[in-house]
């Protein structure tokens, strides 16, 4: 309930997402960096660059944190 009214919540927070589909055999477990910057992530974090896909939660998540990260935490993202 803190996730959008509270800013420390905001910075940082994880995200437990089952889609549904028949290949996810598990819940997928986000963690979102709201506020992070270019010099804080990894070379290769960057997976919605131009030329790339880009999974359509990232770009959901990006609609309210447009600069946002997002860890997959070892799981492969799915489109």
């Amino acid at each position: 309930t803190n996730l959008l009214s509270h800013w420390r919540a905001e910075r940082l927070f994880h995200l437990h997402f089952y889609s549904g589909q028949q290949e996810q055999t598990r819940t997928a477990h986000l963690t979102i960096d709201t506020h992070s910057h270019h010099w804080e992530e990894a070379p290769s974090a960057d997976a919605c660059s131009p030329g790339k896909r880009c999974p359509a939660l990232e770009m959901a998540i990006r609609t309210k944190w447009a600069g946002a990260t997002v860890s997959w935490n070892g799981t492969e993202p799915f489109f």
